[in-house]
């Protein structure tokens, strides 16, 4: 059996993906399993997949139909036979070094999911997000760090973490399908629930490609709304449940940033909606009860809240496409 389960969603990336998948198998520790899920690709990613699974045998396939990454990532966990769990996307690379540094706080320190540092790739350079070193003992530590994790650090991402399997798999911890926002947090958190033990370590040994052409943060998607609301009240329902009432203003805020987002959304070439119909939507955005809700409860920590808290307080759906609409056109989109 590997050590190590390595999971790779797939979706339309033969640009990046030999590199990707070079990097991981030339790490310098060397049991562990790549596991490739191809969601349904429409480009020449699936000949490349089984190209690399013929060429090294710890490469493993999965075709699937497009499910989106939550449900190729419960592919992988379901096919996954690793004392370990890493996830990594198909764009990105890993430096050498990641398995075995990481490996040693897991099987030698005995933590249960270790955190590392990340350097986001542009076009125009790149910028490295590392963190200080730091050891969390036991899930109330883990708790009571929270809010200095959320600010400091990438919570949100798989791809700075390796857990311990036993969790995940004790917890029949999966990734919430049939959502494109926040579905790593919330894995994250559900994991971190269970969790009695973790290191956060300053290296930065993953590469996160920063391109935005093709990429679902630059496309219309008609199930943003339901998506923002689903993280949301999910990520609230958690908190409850774990006991942790610290974060709540943290997640208020998080959702009105996300609302502004879904209003921008709108304004993607590819929203064949007139304009009639996007005020219509922004309306429904605005008096939706989740939103009323968040309203009524959160402090707004930037100018950008206050103004979605007013646009909702007040019904101002027109104002609303309008301000959206000419800041999209400003930035050039």
């Amino acid at each position: 059996m590997p050590q190590i389960s390595i999971i790779v969603p797939v979706y339309n990336c033969e640009e990046f993906l030999k590199d990707s998948v070079s990097s991981l198998l030339n790490q310098t520790f060397s049991d562990f399993e790549v596991i490739l899920i191809d969601d349904g690709s429409t480009d020449n990613s699936p000949a490349i997949c089984d190209k690399l699974a013929q060429k090294d045998n710890r490469v493993k396939v999965f075709h699937t139909e497009n499910g989106g990454p939550s449900r190729a990532r419960n592919i992988g966990l379901d096919n996954a036979l690793g004392d370990y769990i890493y996830f990594a996307d198909s764009d990105d690379s890993v430096e050498a070094e990641c398995l075995q540094t990481a490996l040693k706080y897991l099987n030698e320190k005995g933590f249960e999911i270790v955190s590392f540092g990340i350097t986001h790739i542009r076009n125009d350079g790149s910028d490295v997000i590392t963190y200080k070193y730091t050891e969390l003992k036991s899930n109330d530590e883990l708790k009571k760090a929270l809010p200095t994790y959320f600010k400091y650090c990438d919570v949100n991402p798989l791809c700075n973490k390796m857990f311990n399997a036993d969790i995940i798999r004790k917890n029949n911890i999966r990734f919430l399908e049939g959502t494109v926002v926040e579905e790593d947090l919330m894995f994250n958190l559900e994991v971190f629930k269970h969790t009695n033990s973790m290191v956060i370590i300053p290296e930065a040994f993953y590469n996160y490609n920063c391109r935005t052409e093709g990429s679902v943060t630059t496309k219309y998607n008609p199930n943003k709304f339901v998506c923002i609301k689903k993280a949301y009240t999910n990520e609230l329902t958690l908190f409850n449940e774990w006991g942790v009432n610290t974060l709540d203003q943290m997640l208020h805020n998080k959702y009105l940033t996300h609302l502004s987002a879904t209003i921008n959304n709108l304004m993607y070439k590819d929203c064949d909606m007139t304009k009639a119909q996007k005020i219509g939507s922004i309306k429904e955005y605005l008096t939706d009860e989740v939103s009323l809700s968040c309203c009524e409860k959160c402090i707004p920590d930037n100018k950008r809240n206050k103004m979605i808290m007013f646009f909702i307080k007040h019904n101002m759906a027109k104002t609303a496409y309008n301000i959206h609409h000419l800041v999209f056109k400003l930035k050039g989109r």
